[in-house]
């Protein structure tokens, strides 16, 4: 009776080892799990999510915004930076971290720059979660959501000089009807036909919502020169046109 009585405690004891298993198991495939600094797959409610490894720029999407502020102020972000409300971020359910979106308000037109370094938002039919200061800069803060046009602009994590480069580009130059702000820009290329400078502003207004057009006369020569951003340094200018404009287009001219 004695070995009986042992073997059934034992059979028990196995029993609630492998149950143990099963339930750890299901709660590790509930949780995120990080890998090379990417939230791979989130599980939760009508989750999961893969995220994407790698993004264009001039991705778009469209949907739902909302925001978050001081109650998630100092708490981890999923990437583990620390939130901060007044800097320009957002969580996303499957962009890459690090990835720079222009965010539009369809409701009145205004934009931002924010970076991805959260997931979520952890509701359905909405598209991303922007910070407070995000969601001010484009007058969502009152009414809390608003429709929303997404566009990638870039990778790297430096969106918030993006976002000071994309509010300066709405200052026109005089081939658009306006001036420069600042000293340098960055020419990526240079035509006698303004229809050729057209078409190059076009294919990287997708990357760049800076880029434009000035009209130029040297030596009685009438040339049409592609610009991107207002730069109030020649070294800004080159540092942006390195990380940025050398991957895609392989030569710039800092010019003044």
């Amino acid at each position: 009776m004695m070995r009986l009585s042992q073997r059934s405690e034992a059979l028990s004891t196995l029993k609630w080892f492998v149950v143990s298993l099963i339930i750890g198991a299901l709660v590790a495939s509930c949780s995120v799990k990080r890998e090379s600094g990417f939230v791979e797959r989130i599980r939760s409610g009508y989750y999961p999510y893969r995220v994407m490894k790698r993004v264009k720029p001039g991705y778009v999407q469209y949907g739902e915004a909302s925001w978050y502020g001081s109650k998630f102020q100092g708490r981890r972000t999923a990437d583990g930076e620390i939130y901060n409300m007044y800097a320009y971020t957002a969580a996303h359910k499957t962009l890459p971290f690090g990835t720079c979106v222009e965010v539009t308000n369809l409701n009145n037109g205004r934009k931002t720059v924010v970076r991805i370094n959260d997931r979520g938002p952890f509701v359905k039919n909405r598209v991303i979660d922007l910070s407070y200061a995000a969601a001010r800069d484009i007058g969502m803060i009152p009414t809390g959501t608003a429709p929303v046009k997404i566009r990638v602009v870039g990778m790297g994590g430096r969106c918030n000089r993006l976002n000071d480069y994309s509010k300066r580009g709405n200052v026109t130059n005089q081939m658009d009807g306006g001036y420069r702000a600042s000293s340098y820009a960055i020419q990526i290329g240079s035509f006698r036909k303004l229809i050729n400078a057209l078409r190059m502003r076009d294919r990287y207004a997708a990357y760049w919502s800076s880029v434009r057009i000035e009209r130029v006369t040297v030596d009685g020569d009438v040339y049409y020169r592609v610009l991107v951003g207002n730069f109030s340094t020649k070294e800004e200018a080159k540092e942006f046109a390195v990380d940025n404009i050398l991957p895609h287009i392989g030569n710039f001219v800092v010019v003044h």
